[in-house]
């Protein structure tokens, strides 16, 4: 058990010695190792996010992008995790793990299939999937589209 407040945890994923996990309403991005903290995405201002490393005390790889707006849930693609959003409506994120920085990916629907609400994510056999409840459906794209 870990002793740390969440707010709305949602999306988890365990990636080799990581347990990563979408604390959405603190507006951040948690990777656990070892049952402790390792680091976190969080919001260094309105126009900059950064991964944070705990034992450090200091943040590396400062990304230049507007703030991550509660994170909901993530999947991993090569040597990406990409995330969903709930406020920033028609954002997708992309993360690199290799670098831990962190990018955006605009997925552009026109018209009524815009992206308006990414919630649930789910890559197979390049394919990508977003649950999108606020257009009420499901985006269906290739994943040459997250690279």
């Amino acid at each position: 058990m870990f002793d740390i407040k969440l707010k709305n945890p949602h999306g988890i994923y365990k990636l080799k010695e990581f347990l990563i996990v979408c604390d959405t309403h603190n507006h951040r991005i948690l990777f656990f190792k070892n049952d402790k903290i390792y680091g976190w995405f969080e919001n260094i201002n309105k126009n900059k996010i950064g991964f944070y490393l705990y034992d450090e005390k200091e943040y590396i790889n400062q990304n230049e992008l507007n703030e991550i707006k509660g994170p909901l849930d993530l999947a991993i693609f090569e040597n990406y995790m990409i995330v969903t959003e709930s406020y920033n409506s028609d954002r997708v994120l992309k993360i690199n793990l290799k670098k831990l920085e962190m990018s955006e990916v605009k997925i552009i629907f026109k018209g009524k299939n815009k992206l308006r609400n990414p919630y649930e994510i789910k890559i197979t056999d390049n394919v990508v999937y977003i649950a999108d409840p606020g257009s009420e459906n499901i985006k269906i794209f290739s994943s040459d589209l997250l690279k």
